[in-house]
């Protein structure tokens, strides 16, 4: 038997779980219609709940990963409810599967049949199985499920999606697609890494952006607290030739959101699922291309390193970020830093527009608008935070940055134009630090010192800027305080070249009297 075959379980009757195996069949592509989801915190119920609200849905099952949820499940009455401006809809229909990963120690997987957290009670006449949280496992028909998974949307914690998928994995085929709606960047990297290292038989991939705001008040249910847009990108399997000569299909294709993107290099469940998402009208989908997908990401990835780690740190709801000099200041200059480490990303050189784009204002105008939106709504590295949870926060780091080094070195001819673009954009990014710590007139000073002496001036830039990254900084520098500051500092240098003269001479004085010996 394969890993995990024996850890499914469905809420149907057994007289209903015969029709699973003979899947329902998209006409128009020929794929399965099924729609799996794994992963059901509050993204996983808005998508499911969407879909299942659109004409003609699809069957959706839901993926558990412990028995507790199966039994929170069926106490829920199998339905999902979805609040929306005060209004409570449930809906129901869907099927439920069990799917419990192998547990991980020291990077080795734990086989189910070796794990001694999980065993078996003798004389069980039902064939129950005893799981870590203490309840049991039905194992009767349909336990051992291979039905193929051909759609699959994901929708876990990041570092958990390696772990969820390994648990499905045996169902998943070259022909299946996995559609990723999570935070943080570089999950598809490790899924390669260590579930289908075999490009020619990896499954499909579609990655998107949810900005919906959502949260759970209890398992099943959900609050839609703020309307957003869900982008979604289908990602090659091998690198994409862009037709450019091609002729603009006609708009009564059904390809032709694909647009001059030679469709037959996406697979029909890609397609399929693309397709169906984008149906349904509570989710505002729409497609874009992989670099359009790319910058996105990174932009809501700038809006999540500023927004999540500051409610974690402070323990407040979004909206209070708003409303506090402090915080604003230390938002500007995290997003200056973040400017600078996006824009000098090796994958977005020869992007229109990318300065513009990632610019500091820009970035935190967005970032104001995503708080002030969700301003009651508490981040999900702050409700993990309480909980006592991991939180993202090692997925929220640039994953790309690890591809830095290797894209620098793969070009040939023009390290030096990098290595100047990039010395710019730093000193653009220090730029728009010390505007943020320096009054104009302080500014103006301060360059009239650098134009007599530089080193000077860069040593009083740096010193301000480590003032302002340790909080000791309460508002913007004025001319007479850098005046004071300058003052300061030439007092304490001279003192400490005092001293050094002053242990040299003692050293001199020591060296005569061994002499004199």
């Amino acid at each position: 038997m394969l890993p995990h075959a024996r850890h499914f379980a469905h809420t149907r009757p057994a007289s209903q779980l015969d029709t699973r195996f003979q899947p329902e069949i998209d006409a128009a592509l020929g794929v399965p219609r099924r729609i799996h989801i794994i992963g059901t915190g509050s993204v996983g119920k808005l998508v499911a709940h969407s879909l299942s609200s659109i004409m003609d849905p699809p069957p959706i099952t839901l993926i558990f990963h412990k028995p507790s949820l199966m039994e929170a499940w069926r106490e829920a009455g199998e339905r999902i409810k979805l609040t929306t401006a005060g209004v409570t809809e449930a809906m129901g229909g869907f099927d439920a599967e069990l799917a419990m990963p192998n547990r991980r120690e020291h990077g080795k997987e734990i086989e189910f049949e070796s794990d001694p957290m999980r065993t078996f009670v003798p004389d069980m006449k039902d064939s129950h199985l005893v799981t870590p949280d203490g309840t049991t496992a039905p194992r009767g028909q349909g336990a051992d499920s291979m039905e193929p998974i051909t759609n699959l949307i994901v929708t876990t914690k990041a570092p958990a999606t390696v772990s969820a998928i390994s648990a499905i994995k045996h169902r998943l085929s070259s022909s299946s697609t996995i559609c990723f709606l999570q935070n943080g960047m570089g999950v598809i990297d490790e899924v390669n890494r260590d579930l289908f290292p075999d490009e020619a038989t990896r499954p499909n991939y579609m990655q998107g952006i949810i900005t919906h705001g959502v949260y759970s008040p209890s398992p099943f249910s959900a609050t839609h607290a703020g309307m957003g847009t869900l982008q979604l990108s289908l990602l090659p399997r091998s690198p994409l030739t862009w037709d450019s000569g091609a002729a603009a299909p006609p708009s009564d294709d059904p390809d032709h959101e694909l647009g001059p993107l030679q469709s037959s290099v996406w697979a029909l469940s890609s397609r399929y699922l693309l397709r169906t998402i984008t149906r349904s009208p509570a989710l505002c989908a729409v497609g874009l291309a992989p670099t359009d997908l790319l910058c996105a990401q990174l932009e809501k990835l700038a809006i999540n390193c500023l927004i999540n780690p500051m409610t974690a740190l402070l323990d407040v709801r979004n909206g209070a970020l708003l409303y506090n000099f402090h915080f604003t200041r230390v938002m500007r200059l995290l997003l200056s830093e973040i400017s600078l480490v996006i824009r000098s990303l090796p994958e977005l050189q020869g992007v229109p527009n990318l300065d513009a784009r990632f610019e500091t204002s820009r970035l935190e105008t967005m970032a104001v608008a995503v708080a002030d939106k969700t301003r009651e709504n508490i981040s999900s590295m702050l409700a993990d935070t309480r909980r006592g949870l991991h939180t993202e926060i090692r997925k929220a780091r640039l994953a790309q940055l690890r591809q830095q080094n290797a894209g620098a070195q793969a070009g040939s001819g023009g390290e030096g134009s990098q290595e100047d673009s990039q010395r710019a954009r730093e000193a653009e990014a220090r730029q728009a630090i010390l505007s943020q710590i320096l009054l104009p007139e302080a500014a103006d000073r301060l360059g009239r010192i650098r134009m007599v002496k530089e080193s000077r001036a860069v040593d009083m830039e740096n010193r301000l800027i480590m003032l302002a990254r340790s909080g000791q900084l309460r508002q913007k520098v004025t001319e007479e305080q850098l005046k004071d500051l300058l003052g300061a500092v030439s007092e304490q240098e001279e003192k400490q070249q005092e001293k050094i003269v002053v242990q040299r001479r003692g050293g001199w004085d020591d060296d005569d009297d061994l002499l004199d010996l």
